[in-house]
């Protein structure tokens, strides 16, 4: 056998296999690493992925004597998983794993089971069988009962059932035979088998092959990436909840987002974000029940009777109480584990231990000015511009009839004067500090610049941020301070690299300016050492007057600007778009031509407050100069055109700030300085590929880049330029989905198609064996972080893979 440590493989060996009730990963050697068979977040029985790997406990694998090799598929078209292992005398053992889903009579048949089946390839394949499940998140082993041909493993509150044809007593005592012929293990709820467990497991995995292979057979596939596409379609599938509909983000929880970063949320949970943005790519790609399934989630959470939130349990919870998993080393060892921490006040309670702590300022959502608490934008404004975005759809698609009431119109039309309502005070108290700034500058008062809202505009409540004024006629949302959504703690985290490069790139331009030490004397010389003029210095970098400050993250209070997030604000145009066209679409002209109307004062004022005449671009914050990646979906939520030079100038600006961090590739840093410490590292290559897959074209720019003569003309100098390199390569960890999947749209959308191809090519390469991404990759060595797999990853791989296609004509 080898050794423990051949086990760690980290993300890239991993599969899925699940059925929309629960789901599995299975490493490349066939070890089942994580499981929460109960449901998508419950107890996981195994759990050795966030438990350093251990070899003690919290697995199930097939030990294959003298094992020198393995290798993991999936069958084609489906979600069975088929991993096979080869020893030193070619010996060659299959295991084929699934969870089994397919129909039966009118409804889907996805029981909490999972399939696995042991056939003998070649020679005479020596194993061992070793299940040794865990319970209360590897707090206790619990104890075993057996029978004939089971066992059953009991914990505190579950008992698990396994049901199979080979030797109970080698199971049980883990002991080596040889495998002569197929062996089924089915592990599942604690309920015996009614007929032979051989038909059984065959009948189930023809019945599931079939089932997936008619599922695939409906996917409007495009001309290139067929394969990528079907595997994720497949996993997103497996991701959403049969019970509720939501697309459940991710399996597991607390796989860190960089090999530096502490613990992450427990993402078994169902989000709002890129899933709501997303329904149009699944109604084209033909994933339609899907869309309709999440959509009648969301229906549901509109006319709930508790407040519509961010993020919602596996089965809808509102709260789930924060836990410490004492017992579960972390991922590679990395720390601690967070179980929930799912609240109705505070969504961000999921994070890191070391998030957990309240800040020193107890409004942290908050800005305060003249008595006025503005939220900026946070919590409810996205929410309420995502939820109108999505069931605005319900009422243009016949099949969605049934959905489409006019008590949902009504819904629908409250949360969009919610969302007006949030928008005014908003601008209301950035335009209030303005124009103090103006008197205080000018001693004199000034007329504002802005034209007047609409009438409904004018009648908001600007200054009343109480309770009652913001619940609205129904009461249904408080105006409780929100905290930070996923794109503004994206957002945050980039500027925060940007503003850390900033100051240190001025550090080597200052060290960039000090002349060289003289060299030290020569024995018995008295002649006096040559003074050298140095080259002269490059330019500093320009000033940027509107440098990013986080007042609440940071204690700043010398900024009086409120934070405004700019994408935010766009949801909360989008919201009275929407309801707009359905207005004309249900034909109430009158209705039509107010919420046109406040659309229309939302858009002007976005475009006066969130683009930077100066950069020629949008800014994360209104009033902001910095550019995040929120602000590359502004094409796709349809406020501004994907040609307009105005967004093709935000994807540059953001590329520019990028560079800071090197989230999007090494050719795009500061200054060709820096480009050559960092193309002449041999660790540093493409995302996704190796340093000999590296574009022939950026190659022979690179050689053609001469090294500027001020780094040769002081070690000191040379040393901070690889030191700030190598700084900036360690920050190189970015979000898969919500950076560069973006990214890469955002390029399609401004017609550099190409380069867009260059980069998803890229990603694609650092898919796992079996194309899989997860929520983060390091950009430095294409490794996978973040928790696996991830929901919105697979929407971002359908959306750009199915776009950037060549069409079939």
């Amino acid at each position: 056998m080898t050794s423990s440590s051949s086990h760690t493989t980290g993300l890239s060996g991993l599969g899925v296999i699940g059925n929309g009730t629960f789901g599995a990963i299975i490493d490349k050697r066939g070890r089942y690493v994580w499981a929460c068979p109960g449901h998508f977040g419950s107890d996981p029985i195994f759990s050795s992925l966030l438990n350093n790997d251990s070899e003690e406990t919290g697995f199930q694998d097939i030990v294959l004597t003298d094992f020198v090799s393995s290798h993991q598929r999936y069958l084609p078209h489906s979600a069975i998983l088929c991993t096979a292992l080869t020893s030193g005398a070619n010996d060659v053992v299959e295991i084929r794993d699934f969870a089994p889903r397919f129909q039966i009579f009118d409804r889907i048949h996805c029981p909490f089971q999972t399939f696995r089946i042991l056939e003998p390839i070649h020679g005479d394949p020596q194993i061992t069988i070793r299940i040794r499940p865990t319970f209360n998140y590897n707090s206790t082993d619990g104890f075993q009962t057996r029978g004939s041909h089971h066992i059953r493993y009991c914990g505190p509150r579950d008992t698990w059932r396994v049901t199979t044809n080979a030797p109970i007593a080698s199971i049980l005592e883990e002991t080596p035979f040889l495998l002569q012929n197929r062996l089924f293990i089915i592990m599942g709820t604690d309920e015996s088998l009614q007929s032979p467990i051989c038909d059984v497991c065959l009948d189930f995995e023809r019945k599931c092959l079939s089932y997936w292979n008619d599922w695939v057979t409906r996917l409007a596939l495009p001309v290139e990436y067929q394969e990528v596409l079907i595997r994720a379609s497949i996993t997103l599938a497996v991701l959403n909840s049969e019970d509720q509909g939501g697309l459940v983000s991710s399996l597991t929880m607390g796989i860190p987002l960089a090999s530096d970063a502490p613990a992450s949320k427990d993402e078994r949970v169902c989000r709002l974000y890129d899933e709501c943005l997303s329904l149009s790519v699944l109604r084209n790609f033909g994933l339609f029940p899907i869309g309709r399934k999440f959509l009648e989630f969301l229906k549901n959470r509109v006319f709930s009777s508790s407040l519509p939130q961010l993020t919602y349990g596996i089965h809808t919870e509102t709260s789930i109480p924060l836990e410490r998993a004492r017992y579960l080393a972390g991922y590679k060892g990395m720390g601690s584990v967070n179980i929930g921490g799912l609240s109705s006040g505070d969504d961000q309670q999921q994070g890191g231990a070391d998030k957990q702590q309240p800040t020193h300022d107890s409004t942290a959502a908050t800005h305060q000015h003249n008595g006025v608490i503005v939220e900026g934008g946070r919590g409810m404004r996205p929410l309420v511009g995502l939820l109108v975005i999505a069931l605005a759809q319900v009422f243009y698609d016949p099949r969605l009839l049934p959905l489409s009431t006019h008590k949902l119109f009504e819904r629908l039309e409250h949360l969009a004067g919610v969302a007006f309502s949030a928008f005014i005070e908003m601008q209301h108290a950035i335009q209030g500090v303005l124009q103090a700034e103006k008197i205080e500058a000018s001693r004199s008062v000034r007329p504002p610049s802005h034209p007047a809202p609409p009438p409904a505009a004018a009648a908001a409540p600007a200054a009343d941020t109480s309770a009652a004024s913001a619940a609205g006629p129904e009461g249904w949302f408080d105006d409780e301070p929100r905290s930070l959504t996923v794109w503004e703690d994206e957002d945050d985290d980039f500027l925060r690299q940007i503003e850390h490069a900033r100051s240190t790139m001025q550090a080597l331009v200052t060290d960039m300016h000090s002349p060289p030490p003289p060299p030290p004397p020569a024995h018995n010389d008295t002649r006096r050492p040559h003074s050298r003029t140095p080259f002269p210095p490059p330019p500093p970098p320009p000033a940027h007057p509107h440098a990013y400050q986080h007042p609440q993250r940071r204690g700043n209070v010398a900024k009086r600007l409120p934070l405004v997030h700019t994408f935010s604000s766009v949801l909360c145009w989008a919201a009275a778009e929407r309801i707009a066209q359905v207005s004309e679409r249900l034909e109430q002209h009158e209705k039509k031509l107010q919420w046109w109307s406040r659309a229309k004062y939302m858009r002007e004022t976005i475009l006066t407050h969130a683009y930077n005449p100066h950069r020629q671009t949008f800014t994360t914050h209104w009033k902001g100069h910095s550019v995040g990646p929120s602000l590359l979906r502004l094409a796709e939520v349809g406020f501004i055109s994907g040609s307009d030079v105005r967004f093709a100038n935000t994807v540059r600006a953001f590329e520019q700030d990028a560079a800071m961090t090197c989230t999007c590739s090494y050719s795009a840093l500061v200054s060709a300085s820096l480009q050559l410490h960092c193309s002449q590292d041999p660790h540093t290559h493409e995302p996704g590929g190796s340093k000999d897959s590296t574009n022939k074209q950026q190659q022979q720019q690179q050689q053609q880049r001469q090294r500027p003569p001020l780094l040769n003309s002081s070690p000191t100098t040379t040393a901070a330029a690889a030191s700030l390199c190598d700084s900036l390569k360690a920050s190189a960890t970015t979000f898969t989905t919500n950076t560069l999947l973006w990214y890469v749209e955002a390029l399609r959308a401004c017609g550099r198609a190409v380069e867009a191809r260059l980069l998803f090519d890229s990603l694609l390469r650092s898919a796992n064996e079996c194309g899989l991404l997860s929520q983060s990759i390091d950009m430095k060595s294409g490794e996978l972080w973040g928790n696996f797999p991830h929901a919105a990853t697979c929407l971002s791989l359908i959306r750009c893979g199915t776009r950037l296609s060549r069409n079939w004509n």
